[in-house]
């Protein structure tokens, strides 16, 4: 893996989670651990805040 995806709600590494189910990812960029813990946001592709 060439580096850690930023994660697009936060604009930092350390909460982001690629998605790993090739289902999912078909859909889905990954999941920010930090949104609602203990619980995970997914973040839909293409996904930008505000919008």
């Amino acid at each position: 893996m060439a580096g850690k995806q930023n994660c697009p709600i936060h604009a930092t590494p350390e909460c982001f989670e690629p998605a790993l189910d090739p289902i999912v990812a078909k859909a889905y960029d990954g999941y920010c651990t930090k949104i609602e813990y203990p619980y995970v946001r997914i973040i839909p592709k293409g996904w930008k805040p505000g919008a």
